[in-house]
């Protein structure tokens, strides 16, 4: 899971870079809860997403992440087995059409 965790501090060092450019200008408040940004992560089964939002306390920000959803491949019910193994086999027939002389 270092990959997510990874992700999400990135994104949400995002939200305070947006938190501090609208603080600069008078407006910070107006980002208070809002989604700033969104971020996915994924292993071999899943995609997730995550939103990436701020809780502003007068000169004290906090970030946070919420996830929003995840999609699992094996709700496909074979599906995606069967679209592997087309994608599969056409890339192995490319394979197969290399010139031997390369």
């Amino acid at each position: 899971m270092r990959i997510i965790s990874s992700s999400v501090s990135f994104r949400n060092e995002a939200a305070r870079g947006v938190v501090e450019l609208f603080r600069l200008v008078k407006r910070g408040e107006e980002l208070h809860r809002g989604t700033l940004t969104f971020s996915f992560s994924h292993d071999n089964r899943t995609v997730r997403i995550y939103c990436h939002y701020a809780l502003i306390d007068g000169d004290e920000t906090t970030c946070y992440s919420h996830p929003i959803h995840t999609f699992d491949f094996t709700v496909l019910d074979g599906d995606y087995d069967i679209w592997m193994r087309v994608r599969l086999k056409r890339i192995c027939s490319a394979v197969d059409q290399i010139p031997s002389n390369l």
